[in-house]
């Protein structure tokens, strides 16, 4: 295996993989979190050292020439060629902004700001190696990083094979504002160019507005309170959100719950039939809006 026909793993949704007949996940799997950024890479060959930083596509990111000078020629030698995979954020930037700055090319294009969340090393000359066995060796990689590199490990948040606990965790990041989750098998190993079960993926991906009609309070397992939404499509279909967010909770509170009849900006995994969503959860208060979908 050399540098140049290495493709990433594809991720698979794991709805997708229960619709099947009979769905492979009867396994433990490794959850992080699915942040939304930019799938970047780095190759290292003991003879030519670090890349630049590299997109999904192979292609230098010219907003990112910098890091390789900054950063990775400041990391640890590997023990062989390798490619380091990570996920480019800006931390607390939107997507949509994180997008633009990393699209940049002339002018004052450099992503000074940007971060690195670390979550494979991929040695070429050995694709056999458990999903388990490779965070560990990514971990210890990581632990060598200077401080300042800008390069950190994403970690793992839990190894179960219980899809409760996964949707546990997805509920807790997904109510924070974040998009989801990933899950490797634990001992699955790396498949290029695959979409298969060894690596899923539980994400918010269809963004719709919504008319807010009613807002109420139920009582959470731990005996919280939950603050919810009864929002309203074009149709006339009715969906009822759960407000994850204490600022978001505190922001409606304090302005006695203003929010009725406004539009609402609400994220979920898909659209079902009839016009219910899967999973869906509030993102923020449109008040540049009136249409609705």
């Amino acid at each position: 295996m050399t540098t140049t026909t290495l493709v990433m793993q594809k991720v698979k949704h794991l709805y997708l993989e229960e619709a099947k007949k009979t769905p492979n996940i009867a396994y433990k799997y490794m959850v992080s979190e699915k942040l939304d950024g930019w799938y970047v890479y780095a190759n290292y060959t003991p003879d030519n050292g670090w890349s630049s930083v590299m997109s999904s596509r192979d292609r230098v990111i010219p907003s990112m020439e910098h890091v390789k000078r900054q950063y990775l020629d400041k990391l640890p030698n590997p023990k062989g060629a390798c490619r380091l995979i990570m996920e480019a954020i800006i931390p607390n930037t939107e997507f949509s902004i994180l997008n633009g700055i990393f699209n940049r090319s002339i002018g004052d294009y450099l992503a000074e700001d940007v971060h690195f969340k670390a979550h494979e090393l991929i040695y070429f000359n050995d694709l056999n190696v458990t999903a388990i066995e490779r965070y560990n060796t990514l971990t210890k990689f990581c632990n060598a990083i200077p401080k300042h590199s800008r390069i950190e490990l994403l970690p793992v948040l839990a190894v179960t094979d219980s899809k409760e606990e996964w949707l546990n965790l997805f509920d807790k990041i997904t109510y924070a504002g974040g998009e989801g989750i990933i899950l490797k098998q634990e001992q699955g190993v790396y498949c290029p160019g695959k979409r298969n079960s060894s690596l899923l993926k539980i994400k918010l991906e269809t963004t719709l507005d919504l008319l807010c009609v009613g807002v109420y309070d139920t009582v959470g397992e731990k005996g919280h309170r939950n603050l919810n939404l009864k929002l309203e499509r074009a149709n006339k279909v009715e969906i009822n959100v759960r407000v994850g967010k204490h600022e978001d909770i505190a922001l409606i509170d304090a302005n006695n719950k203003s929010i009725l009849g406004k539009v609402c900006e609400i994220k979920c995994m898909k659209e079902l039939e009839h016009g219910k969503l899967r999973e869906p959860r509030f993102v923020r208060i449109r008040n540049d809006k009136t249409e609705i979908d």
